[in-house]
């Protein structure tokens, strides 16, 4: 995954949270 410039790299719980939601809406577009 590539990481824009300025990306806060302590903040992975936020990245986890917007990977997850990302992923899921893939998955269940529909939900």
């Amino acid at each position: 995954m590539a990481q824009p410039p300025g990306f806060i790299q302590g903040d992975k719980t936020l990245v986890c949270k917007l990977q997850k939601a990302l992923y899921g809406l893939k998955q269940a577009p529909r939900a």
